[in-house]
């Protein structure tokens, strides 16, 4: 039999703590690059690069150091936020369909919702607004599920 590799216990706030540096160091980044380039860099296709690798970089040290922490964490812990997340990220999820499929009627057309990123009109600005509120409700669905997992175990 091998050996399993354990992972050295970390307290949730240490994982949180080290994707914020990694967030800052990334965002110290950018703006050093402003500061070294002259601005207006971040509008041309060399800019569009830099933030797809930073933004990379922030999605593959999230991934990775959420799978440690789900690692050092035990199993009951480990199957609450499984069953939080199907759950209520599913119930989020159908939540947002709702709100799309009203969006999508002929009636719908008079909403008038606003684009989070201001002052743009554009699809792009619209799609982004929409998975950034679709992640949201999926996020509000888990934290509920999450909650009334350890509130029926108690």
């Amino acid at each position: 039999m091998s050996a399993s590799k354990t992972t050295k216990p970390i307290k949730p706030a240490g994982y949180l703590i080290a994707l914020f540096i990694v967030g800052m160091l990334c965002g110290a980044g950018v703006a050093m690059l402003e500061a070294v380039t002259g601005t207006g860099w971040l509008s041309s296709r060399t800019g569009l690069i830099a933030i797809f690798v930073v933004a990379a970089i922030l999605v593959v040290s999230a991934f990775w150091l959420g799978a440690r922490w789900m690692k050092s964490i035990d199993e009951a812990a480990q199957e609450a936020h499984k069953w939080s997340w199907y759950w209520g990220g599913s119930v989020g999820l159908a939540a947002g369909m709702v709100l799309i499929f009203v969006g999508s009627l002929p009636m719908g057309a008079s909403l008038q919702v606003a684009s989070w990123f201001d002052g743009r009109t554009d699809p792009a600005a619209y799609m982004a607004t929409g998975a950034v509120g679709i992640v949201g409700l999926m996020m509000i669905g888990y934290l509920l599920a999450w909650a009334l997992w350890w509130f029926q175990r108690r």
